[in-house]
């Protein structure tokens, strides 16, 4: 089973619906993907044997508005409070995707940003992941630009991914 992880409702309306495919929709935010993951492996919904995918929104200071990444590095925002803090290698050619607790509006980091990614590649490491910009770090932008385009070659590279 390919398990397609967003964390809205709205990104799960984007996703075209692949055979063999369920689709979790975590809410935005690592709590949300601790609550609703752990809930799924306790209940035997996602198993070892399931393929993972992460597709949604980011934000991004090396990328215009509407561009569809590969992430190939995991990593988190705010690595200054962890003791064990590493990076996760997803794949050999993309983005490096920062994940924070909130919507990120000023850092010192260059990539893309969400709020999800870090901690689903912590539980599964072998999560493959698209992102879509949706905003270059700017809550008014997010709120008003649309990216339907990017939403189709996002589900082509999604369907490849889950041959």
């Amino acid at each position: 089973m390919n398990i397609i992880i967003v964390a809205t409702k709205d990104e799960a309306k984007q996703v075209k619906k692949l055979p063999n495919s369920k689709i979790v929709i975590t809410g935005m935010g690592e709590f949300n993907v601790i609550n609703t993951v752990s809930k799924l492996l306790l209940n035997k919904k996602i198993t070892n044997k399931d393929k993972v995918f992460n597709i949604g929104y980011c934000g991004s200071n090396i990328s215009p508005v509407g561009t569809v990444h590969k992430v190939a590095v995991s990593a988190s925002e705010i690595k200054s409070n962890f003791v064990d803090y590493k990076e996760i290698k997803l794949g050999k050619n993309g983005a490096k995707c920062y994940s924070s607790n909130n919507f990120v509006t000023e850092t010192k980091n260059k990539g893309i940003f969400d709020m999800e990614l870090y901690t689903i590649a912590n539980i599964f490491p072998k999560v493959k992941s698209i992102k879509i910009v949706s905003d270059s770090l700017s809550m008014k932008q997010y709120h008003a630009v649309s990216v339907e385009n990017a939403w189709i070659e996002a589900n082509k590279m999604l369907a490849k991914l889950c041959k």
